[in-house]
């Protein structure tokens, strides 16, 4: 039995964000429980309101928790 061949490439990135950005991604962060997409309240908000009526914040996605 012969073994395939495959490329195994690592990309890294490394940058440096403000931490209130960071904390700001964060606490926008909101997961619609019937579909599990997430969304973000100012940078992609969901699509419906009856969507938004639903969505719920994660207990770790909190200021305080960041």
């Amino acid at each position: 039995m012969e073994m395939g061949s495959f490329d195994l490439r690592l990309l890294c990135f490394l940058g440096q964000v403000p931490e209130d950005i960071l904390v700001e991604r964060v606490v926008g962060r909101r997961l619609d429980p019937v579909t599990g997409k997430i969304y973000h309240l100012k940078y992609s908000p969901p699509e419906t309101e009856e969507i938004a009526a639903r969505l719920t914040q994660r207990l770790d996605d909190t200021e305080e928790k960041v």
